[in-house]
C-alpha cells in the first residue's frame, strides 16, 4: 500500500491566526474577479483591534478606479477611513459606469436592489455589497461592508488582509480544501477534494505520472482500475459493451460477447441460426452451403442435396423415369465422372452423405474433404471414436485450438485461443490470477493497504492509530465533511471545530444562515418563503404571489370540488363560463408552482358543488349535482397512481350539494348541504373507504337543516354553530361524535344569532367571528369544549365585518395551534366582496391584518385551500357578476 502523506492539513483557525476565517458561513463556492490589470497596488492599510474590511472610494462615472480602493482594517471605532492608497481591489475599487440598476427583470424586489436580473440585499450580499457588482474578496458582507470573516470555501492563505480570503479552496489545486494542500500531478480540485479528472485514474500507484489510466476507453481498465472488458467487448464511456459484430448469446458474463454475428449459428442476432448446411451470407441473411438447397423454407437450414433426383438442381425439378439420375444440374441416364448412389450423382470427395463411397455419411460436426471425414472449424475429435468431432476447440479450455492444448488455470478459451478471464486478468506464468504482485492491486487510494495474497487482492484500512477517516484518497483525517462531526460542529481543514455564527446569522442544520435575508430560513430555521418570494428583514415578501397558469385544457370554472391532497391542491369538476358541467381535474403543487392533469378515466360524472375530502392517501369525491338531479354517487382518487375507483352508493345519504365534510381518521364524515333548489338539507353519513361502506348519522338531537353554518373538527368530534335556519339566524352550538354516533345540543349559545360567520377549530377553540343576520356583525367569540363556554374575542385590529356564504366566498383555516387565518367574504350587499382579511391568535386574543390578494378578483364560487404552508385561492368569478377567471394566488403567513 502506498500511504502518501504529502498532502498536509491543519486547522483553519491555526493557519489563519492573522486576518483568518474564524467562522463558516455559507456554501457559496464562487470565483471572485481577478486583480484589475489597470489598477494600482493597494495602499498601506490601517489596522485596528477589531478590524473589518470596509468600503473604499465609491465607483465614479468615468470608469477610472477611485483612489482609496479597499481601505485597510479600520479601528474599533468603526471609522470607514483606512489608509489611502492607489486604486484598490475590493469593494469600491474599480470604477463603474454610474448606471442605476434596472428593476425591470425583478419587479418583485421590495427592500432589495435588482443586480444583474436578481434581487440582492446590498447590506449582506457578498456578491453585491453596498452596490451591485461590488463583491467581497472571499469574505462576507455585513451592514454594507465587507468583513474579515471568510465565506465557506474561501481561505486567507497569504495572510494579507488587503486581498481578503483570496483562495477558493473549493477549486484551487494549490489550496484544495485548505491552505497548502496541493493536488498532485494531473489531479484537479473538486469541491475541496483532490481528484483525477473525469475518465482517468491512478492505477499504477505512482503519483509521479499522475492519473495515467484512461478508464473511459481502455478495455483493460474500463470504468475503474482492474476491471478489464471480456472477449468481443469494447470500452466506451467507462462501460464495457459488445463490440461491433459480437453479442453475448449465452448470457455468460465471464466469456464476454462470445458470439460472432457473422457466424452461421448467430447470423446478425443471437436468435438467427442458419441451421443444417446453412451459411450466414450477410447480417440477418442465411444462405446455403455449396451442394445444398432449401426446399423447406419453414424449417431453418438447407436440408436437400442438389443431386437429389426429386429436387435436381432446384426444389421443383423432378427427374423422370427415362433419366432418373441427377448430377446436381440436370437429369441423365448416367453420372459420368460422378458416382451414382441410388438415383443421385454425387461427388464422393465432398458429399456429406456419401463421403468416400455411397452410404458413408460424415459424423457429428464433420465435413467431407477428399473423400474423408474431417472436423469442421472450431471442433476436434479428441476421443477414440473417429465418427464424430465431439469437442468445441474454439471454447473448450481443456482442448483450446486443438485436442492437445489446455489453457492454464484461470484462463478462458475464446476463438480457439487461451486468454486470462476477466475475473483472473493477470498472467502469472503458471496460471491466470486476480493479481501477481501488490502493485497490481493499487486502487489509487493512499488510505488503504492493497496487497496480493495467493493471487487475490485484499485491501485493509491504513487510517488506524490516529485519525480514522480517509478523505478523497489524500490522507487520513478526523473528518472529511460536516456530517462526520457532531451537532454544533463543522469540518474545517479536516478537523472538527465549533460552529459559530456572527450576528445576525444563526445555526440552522449545522450551517450558518442569515434569517433576515435567507428565503429558506426566513426569521428562523427551515422557515421557507416558497417560490416567488424573497426574505427581507426576517419577513417573506411579498405575502401574496400569483400562481402559474393551469395546464392547457383546464378551463376557468366555478363551484368545483377541492381539498388539500398532502402538500398539493386537488381541484375537480365544476361548471365553465358556457354553463357546461365539467368532469376533469388538476393537481397544483405550490412548492414547485406547477400543475398536473388528473386522469379523467373512472372519474365521477360531471357535476357542481361535489364534496372532496383527503384521507391521507386518497381523495374521496362525493355528491354534488347537475342540472337535473342531486347525486349520491362518487369515486376515490389516488394521486400516487393517478387512478379513480368508484365508491358504493348503497346506504349513502340523499344527494346534496356543498355538504360539510371531514376525515375522522377512519371515515369520511358528511353532513348538511342543499338540494338542487338551494333548500337546506340535514342528515348525513359516514363513509368507510377501506370497506367501501356507508353508515347513517343519527338524527336524535341533531340540528335542523341549515345553510351557511360554522363547523369545525376537533380530531374527535364535529362542532357546529349558527347558520341560516329557514330564513332565521341561529345561535345554538351542537357537538357530534362519530365514534358513538351521538349528538349533544345542550351546549352554551355562541355569539348573537347569525349566519355565515368566519372561523374554524384552531386546536383549542372553535373560533366564530362576524357573519350576518342579515346585518353584518362586528364581534366574535371562541368556544372551549372543556366547560362548554364561549369567550369574547378582541375587537381591536379585527378586519372589516363580513360574512362567508358557504362555498361562495370567505375561507377560514387553522395555520397552527391557536392561529386562524380568515380571508375573503361578502359585504352588506350582493355586489360587495373582500380580498383581504385577518389572522386571529386565540392564545393572546389579538388580531393581525392580511393584505389583499393582488389580482383583485373576487374568486366567487372559487377554490380556497390551505396546504399546510400556504393558502391558495383560485378560479371562480372575477366579481359577483362578471366572467370566470383562471387566475390563482397563494398566501404565506
Amino acid at each position: 500500500m502506498r500511504v502518501e502523506q504529502w498532502l498536509s492539513r491543519a486547522l483553519v483557525l491555526t493557519l489563519l491566526a492573522v486576518g483568518g476565517c474564524p467562522a463558516v458561513l455559507d456554501d457559496n463556492f464562487t470565483s471572485l474577479p481577478g486583480r484589475d490589470a489597470n489598477a494600482g497596488d493597494p495602499g498601506t492599510a490601517g489596522r485596528g483591534a477589531t478590524a473589518g474590511f470596509v468600503n473604499g472610494g465609491a465607483p465614479d462615472t468615468g470608469g477610472t478606479p477611485s483612489t482609496g480602493g479597499m481601505a485597510g482594517k479600520a479601528a474599533a471605532s468603526g471609522s470607514s477611513t483606512g489608509g489611502a492608497g492607489m486604486a484598490g481591489m475590493g469593494p469600491g475599487g474599480a470604477g463603474g459606469d454610474g448606471a442605476a440598476p434596472s428593476t425591470e427583470p425583478c419587479a418583485d424586489c421590495t427592500a432589495e436592489e435588482c443586480c444583474d436580473g436578481a434581487c440582492a440585499d446590498l447590506a449582506f450580499d457578498s456578491k453585491n455589497c453596498r452596490a451591485c457588482g461590488t463583491g467581497c474578496p472571499g469574505t462576507t458582507c455585513d451592514n454594507s461592508s465587507c468583513t474579515n470573516t471568510c465565506a465557506q470555501g474561501f481561505v486567507d492563505c497569504n495572510h494579507n488582509v488587503v486581498d481578503g480570503c483570496e483562495a477558493n479552496a473549493a477549486v484551487d489545486p494549490k489550496n484544495c480544501g485548505n491552505c497548502g494542500i496541493i493536488c498532485g500531478f494531473q489531479l484537479v480540485c473538486v469541491g475541496g477534494n483532490c481528484e483525477c479528472p473525469q475518465g482517468t485514474a491512478d492505477c499504477d500507484g505512482n503519483k509521479e505520472n499522475g492519473c495515467e489510466a484512461d478508464i473511459s476507453s481502455d478495455p483493460t481498465k474500463c470504468g475503474a482500475c482492474g476491471t478489464p472488458c471480456s472477449a468481443g467487448q469494447r470500452c466506451s464511456g467507462g462501460q464495457c459493451s459488445c463490440d461491433v459484430a459480437f453479442a453475448d448469446c449465452n448470457l455468460q458474463p465471464d466469456d464476454g460477447c462470445e458470439a460472432s454475428l457473422t457466424g452461421d449459428r448467430s447470423c446478425g442476432s443471437c436468435s438467427l441460426d442458419c441451421g443444417l448446411h446453412g451459411k450466414c451470407v450477410a447480417a440477418g441473411t442465411c444462405g446455403c452451403m455449396p451442394g445444398y438447397i432449401d426446399c423447406d423454407p419453414g424449417v431453418p437450414g438447407c436440408e436437400t442435396p442438389i443431386t437429389d433426383p426429386d429436387h435436381c438442381g432446384t426444389c421443383t425439378t423432378v427427374c423422370p423415369i427415362a433419366t432418373p439420375a441427377c448430377d446436381g444440374t440436370a437429369c441423365s441416364t448416367g453420372c459420368g465422372a460422378l458416382t451414382r448412389c441410388g438415383s443421385s450423382c454425387v461427388d464422393t470427395n465432398v458429399d456429406l452423405q456419401n463421403c468416400g463411397g455411397c452410404g458413408k455419411p460424415v459424423g457429428l460436426n464433420q465435413t467431407c474433404v477428399a473423400g474423408k471425414p474431417e472436423c469442421v472449424a472450431g471442433f476436434g475429435d479428441c476421443d477414440a471414436n473417429p465418427n464424430d468431432c465431439e469437442v468445441r476447440t474454439d471454447t473448450d479450455a481443456a482442448h483450446c485450438g486443438n485436442c492437445a492444448t489446455a489453457c492454464k488455470a484461470g484462463a478462458l478459451c475464446t476463438g480457439g485461443s487461451c486468454a486470462c478471464a476477466p475475473t483472473t486478468p493477470k498472467d502469472c506464468g503458471s496460471s491466470c490470477q486476480q493479481c501477481c504482485s501488490d502493485g497490481q492491486c493499487s486502487d489509487g487510494n493512499s488510505c488503504t493497504t492493497d496487497t496480493c495474497s495467493n493471487g487475490v487482492c485484499s485491501s485493509g484500512v491504513a487510517c488506524n492509530g490516529g485519525p480514522s477517516l480517509c478523505c478523497a484518497a489524500t490522507g487520513c483525517f478526523q473528518c472529511c465533511g460536516d456530517a462526520d462531526c457532531g451537532v454544533g460542529k463543522v469540518c474545517s481543514a479536516n478537523q472538527c471545530v465549533d460552529l459559530t455564527c456572527p450576528a445576525p446569522q444563526i445555526v440552522c442544520n449545522n450551517k450558518c444562515v442569515n434569517p433576515t435575508t435567507d428565503a429558506n430560513n426566513c426569521s428562523g430555521c427551515d422557515a421557507h418563503c416558497g417560490l416567488g418570494r424573497t426574505c427581507a428583514s426576517s419577513a417573506c415578501t411579498p405575502k401574496w404571489v400569483k400562481t402559474a397558469d393551469p395546464p392547457v385544457g383546464f378551463v376557468a370554472r366555478e363551484r368545483s370540488a377541492y381539498t388539500a391532497a398532502g402538500s398539493k391542491v386537488f381541484i375537480w369538476g365544476g361548471i365553465d363560463g358556457a354553463a357546461k358541467y365539467l368532469a376533469d381535474g388538476a393537481l397544483y403543487d405550490p412548492d414547485t408552482d406547477t400543475w398536473a392533469a388528473v386522469n379523467p378515466t373512472g372519474a365521477p360524472s360531471a357535476r357542481v358543488l361535489a364534496t372532496a375530502v383527503w384521507t391521507g392517501s386518497v381523495v374521496v369525491v362525493w355528491g354534488g349535482g347537475n342540472a337535473n338531479a342531486d347525486l349520491t354517487s362518487g369515486s376515490r382518487y389516488d394521486p400516487a397512481t393517478n387512478t379513480w375507483q368508484a365508491i358504493s352508493a348503497m346506504g349513502a345519504p340523499a344527494g346534496k350539494r356543498g355538504a360539510y365534510a371531514f376525515w375522522t381518521g377512519s371515515r369520511v364524515l358528511i353532513w348538511g348541504g342543499t338540494d338542487r333548489a338551494g333548500t337546506a338539507v340535514a342528515a348525513g353519513g359516514l363513509y368507510d373507504p377501506v370497506n367501501d361502506k356507508w353508515t347513517s348519522i343519527s338524527t336524535n338531537f341533531a340540528p335542523p337543516a341549515r345553510i351557511d353554518t360554522l363547523v369545525g373538527w376537533t380530531g374527535s368530534y364535529m362542532l357546529l354553530y349558527s347558520g341560516n335556519v329557514g330564513g332565521n339566524p341561529g345561535s345554538k352550538t351542537y357537538r357530534y361524535s362519530p365514534a358513538s354516533n351521538v349528538w349533544n345540543n345542550n351546549l352554551g349559545d355562541g355569539p348573537a344569532a347569525r349566519w355565515g360567520p368566519f372561523g374554524t377549530w384552531d386546536g383549542k377553540y372553535l373560533t366564530a367571528w362576524s357573519g350576518a343576520s342579515p346585518a353584518l356583525k362586528m364581534d366574535g367569540k371562541v368556544f372551549e369544549p372543556v366547560g362548554d363556554k364561549w369567550t369574547t374575542m378582541a375587537a381591536m385590529g379585527q378586519p372589516t365585518p363580513r360574512w362567508a356564504p358557504n362555498r361562495q366566498s370567505g375561507w377560514s383555516v387553522q395555520l397552527k395551534s391557536g392561529i386562524t387565518l380568515m380571508v375573503g367574504g361578502m359585504g352588506s350587499t350582493a355586489t360587495t366582496f373582500f380580498t383581504n382579511g385577518g389572522i386571529y391568535n386565540s392564545t393572546t386574543n389579538s388580531w393581525s391584518s392580511v393584505s389583499a390578494w393582488p389580482s383583485g378578483a373576487s374568486h366567487l364560487w372559487g377554490v380556497g385551500v390551505w396546504t399546510g404552508t400556504e393558502l391558495m385561492v383560485w378560479g371562480g368569478r372575477t366579481t359577483t357578476t362578471a366572467t370566470l377567471t383562471a387566475v390563482g394566488e397563494r398566501y404565506r403567513p
